[in-house]
């Protein structure tokens, strides 16, 4: 509960919403599906600025991009996309309910360390569009995590050249988050992976990309997969794996080399 909220307000354009909120940052809240308002309890709190008539709430499907509007609700933005592979992930986020009322917007702007969706679009390499005291701009999902810049997130960019991808985790129950996860995307052309996105997350910390065994797979014909994955399997003893979420350093390294397998041989099978 917001125990000291005084105002909820419903400006008419971001540059409406960013004045108000320089006015006091300290004690300003964005919300845009509502779910993490609702479930907030602090003293801090005194306004809420609602965004959800600001944000872009569609996909637009470009021949080298897709573009996930802020304002999308999961279940939107898992119905829109149909047939992508990021799909797989957004079905596993919560029940029914969380997915109609948590967005795009929110899931990203929270940057919570376990979550899903953000592991997924870090293997990705995603764009975020934000909105800052510098205007409208994209920067690199990694980037965005890393910075301490105040932003108001529009949306997110994907890249189309990616056809193959492959999500894992490991959670307490079923509708609870996830402890570990794992996601693989790769760009399949004429037998050869010419670009490869691995990254793993719901650890201490953000969602960090496992760029040794990129680099091993990136160019590498899928022929060849079978033979080289014992040898890229072998990375993950350089891995930053830590302890938290109820699982041990030594267990989720253990999990890594399992995700990470397991997802290879599915590449290799897939084409």
């Amino acid at each position: 509960m917001l125990i000291n909220l005084k105002e909820f307000l419903k400006p008419n354009s971001l540059k409406e919403a960013w004045k108000v909120y320089q006015k006091d940052p300290e004690h300003t809240l964005f919300s845009t599906g509502g779910l993490s308002t609702a479930l907030r309890e602090d003293e801090r709190t005194q306004i809420v600025l609602d965004l959800k008539g600001l944000l872009p709430n569609q996909i637009e499907n470009r021949e080298d991009h897709i573009f996930i509007g802020g304002n999308m609700t999961i279940n939107e933005a898992m119905n829109s996309l149909k047939d992508h592979d990021l799909v797989q992930v957004l079905k596993q986020v919560g029940t029914n309910q969380i997915r109609n009322m948590a967005t795009i917007s929110g899931t990203i702007g929270q940057k919570y360390g376990w979550s899903d969706i953000i592991t997924a679009l870090v293997a990705y390499k995603a764009k975020v569009r934000v909105y800052n005291d510098d205007g409208e701009s994209n920067i690199p999902i990694e980037e965005y995590l890393g910075s301490k810049v105040p932003s108001i997130v529009l949306g997110v960019t994907i890249e189309q050249k990616y056809n193959f991808g492959t999500f894992h985790y490991i959670s307490r129950t079923d509708y609870d988050v996830s402890q570990f996860n794992f996601y693989l995307c790769a760009s399949v052309e004429n037998g050869r992976m010419v670009e490869v996105g691995i990254a793993y997350g719901a650890r201490p910390g953000f969602a960090q990309r496992f760029n040794e065994a990129e680099e091993m797979l990136k160019d590498l014909p899928l022929n060849e997969l079978v033979g080289k994955t014992d040898k890229i399997v072998e990375k993950v003893e350089n891995a930053n794996v830590s302890t938290g979420f109820g699982l041990s350093q030594e267990y989720r390294k253990e999990l890594l080399k399992v995700y990470l397998k397991r997802s290879l041989q599915a590449l290799s099978e897939s084409f």
